[in-house]
């Protein structure tokens, strides 16, 4: 645990060793440390290394942030957040997400709803269908592209009312788009 706390005080060369190390030791307390260098480092590869480490040690608090940084930060960032969004666990990880999904930024919205397919998250349907039929085209269109990597049969009828009801021709064609993938998956 001492090693992991001088990790904010190493040049990037042995903070990136050092991450290597602590993203396969989830019994080291290294939470509050990745999350400094995430914070105050410039080095995007060191930046996306304590991202990824955090897929071990983050936390459901940890997830508002992690979903802003799939949204905005340049690629390398990017990609890592992206991945820890797909691996963290832990108690109330879930249900972090499916409130970013609900009431963040779209950009953040967008993260997570592209994640969800990967997690298995087959609780999440019911806030995706939410999403689905809401007022916002663009993100009900993001709904519609993880319902059709995540749903089943049951599914179809809430895609076929919005393809048939929307005059949004983007939303039209993910709803289709989902339900040709729900169909031939089934």
């Amino acid at each position: 645990d001492s090693i992991a706390a001088q990790l904010p005080t190493l040049q990037p060369r042995g903070q990136l060793l050092l991450l290597g190390i602590l993203a396969d030791a989830p019994a080291v307390a290294a939470r509050k440390p990745l999350l400094e260098v995430w914070e105050t480092t410039a080095d995007p590869a060191v930046k996306a290394a304590a991202l990824e480490c955090l897929g071990t040690h983050g936390q459901a608090e940890d997830v508002p942030r992690l979903a802003k940084a799939v949204a905005t930060e340049p690629a390398p960032v990017k990609v890592a957040a992206r991945k820890t969004l797909q691996r963290i666990s832990g108690p109330g990880v879930d249900a972090a997400l499916l409130r970013v999904a609900q009431t963040a930024e779209f950009g953040e919205r967008k993260a997570v709803l592209e994640v969800l397919p990967s997690r298995r998250m087959e609780s999440a349907l019911p806030t995706v269908a939410g999403l689905l039929a809401g007022k916002d085209p663009a993100l009900a269109a993001e709904a519609a592209k993880a319902m059709g990597k995540m749903g089943g049969i049951a599914q179809i009828k809430d895609l076929a009312q919005v393809m048939t009801s929307t005059p949004n021709e983007d939303l039209r064609s993910a709803a289709q788009e989902a339900i040709k993938t729900i169909s031939t998956r089934a």
